[in-house]
């Protein structure tokens, strides 16, 4: 992988972490604080961190690419996030079920960990190639 395409990826996962910092911290608030059930707060909590997500990547990491018009990048990075949130939202429930009987009330926090190693990984993939799209492919390896 090129330098600058580390560089890239690097930025990616700060603005990642600090989206997911918001996320999980978000998620603990909702649901330890305010009750919310698991599944409702880990949605309301994932999208904040994408509209954070989508900020920094648009305005840092990506801050070299022409931008697309504000509202079609948005809906292309949406819709990347919106399949990721299906997946992230499927791994947490099937593992809060499976983790449940010997973690707890607190199995959501490491199943909400194992999913987003998960979507981070999805998101990056298409966000490149699809949402942020510079160089074609072959530049890229």
């Amino acid at each position: 992988m090129p330098l600058h395409e580390l560089r890239r990826f690097s930025k990616f996962l700060v603005v990642g972490a600090s989206s997911t910092l918001l996320d999980v911290l978000l998620l603990s608030v909702l649901v330890s604080r305010v009750g919310i059930a698991a599944l409702p707060a880990n949605l309301i909590s994932y999208s904040s961190g994408m509209l954070w997500n989508f900020a920094l990547n648009r305005r840092w990491t990506y801050a070299d690419k022409q931008p697309k018009a504000l509202l079609r990048q948005f809906g292309q990075f949406a819709a990347v996030n919106l399949s990721g949130l299906c997946l992230n939202t499927l791994i947490v429930a099937l593992l809060v079920a499976a983790w449940q009987s010997t973690l707890g009330a607190n199995a959501y926090l490491p199943a909400k960990f194992a999913a987003t190693t998960v979507s981070l990984l999805w998101n990056y993939a298409v966000n490149r190639f699809w949402t942020f799209r510079g160089a074609p492919m072959e530049k890229f390896l």
